[in-house]
């Protein structure tokens, strides 16, 4: 009878074939994440002239007004007060005691360093923005 003989080195060669071959095609499953949380939610940097700055985690959809309302929660000396100007929007008239008018100043925001020319509430928020209040003389 014959005997075929398979070198060890064969051996070895064959075996590393197929834990290539199993390493290729095996993708492991992913780690559980709270990918449905994050993706509901958005992280915005907030300063106000006069007192706050700090996060907030938000709904995805949310405006800058509701950040405005999410900071007064947190810091009732806030006092935000508001008016709507129909097609403008609902605008910040007072906050910290601070009312639009005086010594010719107003509330203004911008988001990354430009000024919205829409109200605070209808501007719809992203992850990672950074929204500045200023009481100051209007450029306008």
């Amino acid at each position: 009878m014959n005997r075929i003989h398979i070198s060890p080195i064969t051996w070895s060669l064959a075996l590393l074939a197929i834990l290539g071959a199993a390493a290729f095609f095996y993708s492991p499953a992913e780690a559980p994440t709270n990918s449905t949380t994050d993706a509901q939610n958005i992280n915005v940097a907030i300063s106000i002239d006069g007192g706050y700055v700090g996060n907030l985690t938000l709904a995805r959809g949310e405006t800058a007004l509701k950040a405005l309302q999410e900071v007064e929660a947190q810091d009732p000396s806030l006092s935000l007060e508001t008016r709507d100007y129909g097609d403008l929007g609902i605008l910040v008239t007072s906050m910290y005691g601070a009312a639009n008018g005086t010594d010719e100043k107003y509330w203004q925001y911008l988001v990354d360093g430009i000024m919205p020319q829409i109200g605070a509430d209808q501007y719809i928020l992203k992850d990672g923005e950074s929204i500045e209040w200023n009481f100051e003389k209007s450029a306008y």
